[in-house]
This record gives structure tokens, sequence and C-alpha cells, in this order.
């Protein structure tokens, strides 16, 4: 289970939750609504995102980093070494282009 601490709108969230929804190799992804910040509409959500064991989690990690880059959002944060890396390859990626 991996764990993104995402501050946005609600909208750019769910719609980014459902779009890692259809990711090969997501089982399943499951929102928390965290506290409303002080700038309206922001608000903190925890989006939790449980992977197939069978696929290649390096793989789904980096389209989901991928979704993470297109989304419109505040601030993300994760702890997580895989997801750290998954990051930095989508980051090397877009600059070799």
């Amino acid at each position: 289970m991996y764990t993104l601490k995402i501050v946005s709108d609600r909208e750019a969230l769910y719609q980014f939750a459902s779009y890692v929804r259809v990711v090969r190799g997501v089982e399943d992804v499951y929102v928390e609504v965290g506290e409303p910040l002080y700038e309206h509409p922001l608000m903190k959500f925890y989006v939790h995102i449980k992977l197939k064991e069978t696929y290649e989690q390096h793989k789904a990690l980096q389209e989901i980093a991928r979704l993470v880059e297109l989304g419109r959002f505040t601030y993300v944060h994760y702890r997580n070494d895989e997801i750290e890396e998954a990051f930095e390859a989508v980051k090397y990626e877009s600059f070799k282009k």
C-alpha cells in the first residue's frame, strides 16, 4: 500500500483518483479526506493505492508518477523510496525529450 498526501481542490483530486484506478497493476484506490485548508477550496487528501502483487510495480508507480505530474496539485508528499525512484525516472524521462 502506497500513500500520497496531496493538497488540491476536490475536483482535481477525484479526477486523479479515477485515472489511477485504470492504471494497469492497480488493485484499489482509496481517498481519505483530510482537513480543509485556509485557502478555499484547497483541502488535504490522502490517496492510498494498493498494487497487484503479480504486476510489475515499478511500471505502475511510474504511470502514477506521470499522472501526478499532469495533475493540478498544490502539493504532493510521499515517504517511500520506490515512489521516489519512479518520480525521478519520470522527471528524467521528461528532460530527455
